[in-house]
């Protein structure tokens, strides 16, 4: 019998290794994440620039990164949550959104 994502979640999940996303209420803006698996010290999107024509709606940084890639990168690389149930019970409508290449320290 196949376990449900909740306990794969349960199963799977390293305490001692906290990831928190942090994103702002709007979903606009840059997401920033904090906690020992995650690689940082790098920037994981385009640069659109600050340039008037850049911004979004006239005054935000324009977003180029699905922030659905940043979760389901870390439920399979942080939480090793099997990729068929992020495909089918998580994110079944995102399965042509990438997973993001050396998010999680591993």
């Amino acid at each position: 019998m196949e376990a449900s994502i909740d306990e794969s979640l349960d199963r799977t999940r390293d305490r001692s290794q906290p990831i928190r996303v942090r994103c702002p209420a709007d979903g606009i803006g840059a997401d920033r994440q904090l906690g020992g698996a995650v690689r940082g010290g790098r920037i994981l999107a385009d640069w659109p620039g600050l340039a008037p024509e850049a911004l979004f709606e006239g005054r935000d940084l324009r977003p180029t990164t699905d922030l659905r890639s940043v979760f389901k990168t870390v439920l399979r690389d942080h939480l090793q949550v099997p990729q068929r149930h992020i495909d089918r019970e998580v994110f079944p409508e995102a399965q042509s959104v990438p997973f993001l290449a050396h998010l999680v320290a591993g």
